[in-house]
């Protein structure tokens, strides 16, 4: 038998000094799975509100469109893992995953497998202990698929809308090292220019030239942080006509300049937006 495969695409923990009151909506790339421990803040998905507090499990799948708001005074911190089904020929994973909660509270039982699952993806060069972390991965999210309590909310499935656009999401990702028009986006997901314009900022209150502009700078963020690359080289791997402009646009999106960015973390460190 064939069994199903994650390839996790990162894990971290997200407790900025810098923090918008409220994110831009943005679409779901990959599967989400946070651990909230915060109070007052609201996080978003597909529709479904979710006033968060300390602690509460939240999960997104690709394609669904999230943010989330908090009162200026709310401090915060978020535990996340990311990933991706790498194989699924049975289908066994995709029915699991789709019966999983966007919104749930932490009991000890989750709390001890994510403990665990820490634990191991910490010593994750080590090929046991990377196998170790997979098992805990697969038992929480068995577990959490089971686990359906008045306390927890299951987003409604993306429209198809939605789904064009999610399309459109990720080839702007692709292409994230090329200065993609909004044209050759919309010809991608069989779109006018100007109805596929219209529709996302129906959905996302943002033009696509500004979305795909966000996801550059993720990347730059991304890149200050696990690479040793100047500004200069990722402005330039990142298609910014020089370092000046990055660093205009990264400090208007993050509140901080690049060369702040990287000094405020250490190198091995992974910050994700919601």
């Amino acid at each position: 038998m064939d069994f199903p495969k994650i390839n996790i695409v990162e894990q971290g923990n997200w407790n900025p000094p810098h923090a918008p009151e409220k994110t831009p909506k943005r679409f779901v790339l990959y599967y989400e799975l946070e651990i909230h421990r915060e109070v007052g803040t609201q996080s978003v998905i597909n529709g479904v509100t979710m006033d968060c507090v300390d602690c509460m499990v939240a999960f997104a799948k690709p394609g669904d469109l999230r943010y989330s708001s908090r009162p200026t005074e709310t401090l915060f911190c978020r535990d996340f893992v990311r990933f991706e089904v790498e194989s699924d020929p049975l289908g066994i994973l995709g029915n699991l995953l789709e019966r999983i909660p966007t919104f749930l509270s932490v009991d000890p039982r989750i709390e001890e497998m994510w403990s665990r699952f820490l634990s191991y993806y910490e010593e994750k060069k080590n090929e046991l202990r990377k196998l170790q972390a997979h098992m805990e991965l697969y038992a929480l999210l068995i577990y959490m698929s089971e686990k359906n309590t008045s306390e927890s909310a299951l987003a409604k499935p993306p429209s198809a809308h939605q789904q064009a656009l999610f399309e459109s999401i990720r080839f702007m990702q692709e292409h994230i090292f090329e200065n993609l028009s909004t044209t050759e986006i919309a010809t991608r997901i069989g779109y006018s220019p100007s109805h596929f314009n219209h529709l996302f900022k129906a959905y996302t209150r943002t033009t696509p030239h500004a979305y795909f502009q966000s996801l550059r700078l993720s990347e730059a963020r991304r890149m200050l942080l696990k690479t040793s690359l100047s500004i200069s080289e990722i402005a330039e791997k990142l298609s910014f006509c020089n370092a000046g402009k990055l660093g205009s646009l990264f400090k208007r999106e993050y509140g901080i300049t690049p060369g702040q960015f990287r000094s405020l973390y250490k190198l091995d460190r992974v910050t994700s937006p919601t």
